[in-house]
């Protein structure tokens, strides 16, 4: 069935007319003025006009008149939902926050399918002789997404035999191209402590990136995208985690960290590259520790939407922190890298399970009617998993 819909046409005035008077059993006269001014929803399968609603608003934008018509050999069929959803759509687009209609008795239950109810309390009496009419009132405000701490909980922890047990990907992303660099001895370190509880690794030296050109960065085709971006894009998609280092320069993070953020797309089918990662962040300071460059790369971990663990670890001095074989001294900042290490590899695991329910946002979702089913991803019972 080759559905479409469509506004109604002027020169169709007459058409409509003849099909109302037909559904409704009482002569319809729509004219050409009244059908432009109205909001108007025609459903075709063919050519052939095989549902009409109309609906035309008062200056408060309350319903003055309403029409709907169905051809009865569709009336088993999903036309009269598909007709009266996208009528909703409009007076939504025109900031109607609810309609009263009178509609046909028969047509009751079509409207109550896209959340209408009846108004059986109201003293409604039909101008139709041959066939009653009833009042049904639809509100157009979206309601909020159902939740319940059982289903909740069904989503986030799923029975163990879905559970993800391979070795959390951990990507480090560091801001400086000089030798010796500190930024890059800390991500060695850090990623030596993470791997040793089980993580897979993988440290992405910045130095042949160039700057970034933003007529590339968002670009779709990425057949003209330096070798090296293209590497970089391919590492944050693997990862299901990442540590962001940085020098710390004049207050802020390197130019250089920055430009690795810069290079990955916004949105990939919607969504951003970095979406649902679980990032630590590090800083490196040549003086006193000072937290100016995680608190910058904190920001922009929320705009990347990713999961920016509370913990953090500045590094002072960084000239008397290592080794001469580049391997940290064992102090107090050597204990919070591992700390952070630690908490990276815990929220990586507990979180990368729930992504699917964790990223699904309500308003990036296609809405759904009050009455409607949703899409659910069904597990065993929270309960009954976390009891075995």
């Amino acid at each position: 069935m080759n559905l479409s819909l469509r506004n109604a046409y002027l020169e169709e005035s007459e058409s409509i007319s003849q099909l109302l008077s037909h559904y409704l059993d009482i002569e319809v006269k729509v004219s050409r003025d009244e059908l432009g001014s109205w909001l108007t929803t025609v459903a075709e399968i063919e050519g052939r006009v095989v549902a009409f609603m109309g609906i035309e608003l008062d200056q408060d934008a309350t319903v003055s008149q309403s029409m709907f018509y169905l051809d009865q050999d569709y009336r088993d069929s999903d036309v009269a939902v598909k007709v009266i959803k996208d009528m909703k759509s409009k007076l939504r687009e025109e900031e109607v926050r609810s309609v009263t209609l009178s509609v046909l008795e028969q047509d009751v239950a079509l409207f109550a399918a896209c959340g209408a109810k009846e108004l059986t309390d109201v003293d409604f009496v039909s101008t139709i002789d041959t066939k009653p009419m009833r009042m049904v009132h639809m509100d157009l405000v979206r309601a909020l997404p159902k939740h319940s701490v059982e289903d909740t909980l069904d989503q986030l922890f799923c029975c163990e035999e879905n559970i993800i047990r391979t070795k959390p990907k951990v990507l480090f992303l560091y801001g400086s191209t000089r030798e010796g660099s500190y930024s890059r001895k800390l991500a060695n370190e850090a990623a030596k402590i993470i791997a040793g509880f089980g993580a897979e690794t993988r440290i992405f030296a910045p130095n042949d990136i160039p700057l970034a050109d933003t007529s590339l960065t968002q670009s779709k085709d990425e057949s003209q995208l330096p070798k090296s971006v293209i590497e970089l894009r391919d590492a944050v998609s693997w990862s299901d985690a990442m540590v962001w280092i940085s020098p710390e320069i004049h207050g802020a993070m390197s130019a250089t960290f920055k430009n690795l953020i810069d290079w990955l797309p916004l949105t990939v089918d919607a969504k951003r590259t970095s979406q649902g990662k679980v990032v630590a962040l590090m800083q490196i300071s040549g003086g006193s520790q000072s937290f100016n460059a995680v608190n910058q790369m904190r920001v922009l971990g929320r705009w990347m939407r990713t999961y920016t663990i509370p913990n953090q670890s500045s590094l002072p001095t960084a000239y008397k922190q290592f080794h001469e074989d580049g391997t940290l001294k064992d102090t107090s900042y050597r204990n919070r890298v591992i700390d952070v290490m630690e908490e990276l590899f815990r929220m990586t695991l507990l979180l990368r399970n729930a992504l699917p329910t964790l990223l699904n946002r309500w308003s990036e979702t296609p809405q759904y009617d009050d009455d409607e089913p949703r899409p659910h991803i069904t597990f065993q019972s929270a309960k009954r998993s976390l009891s075995k």
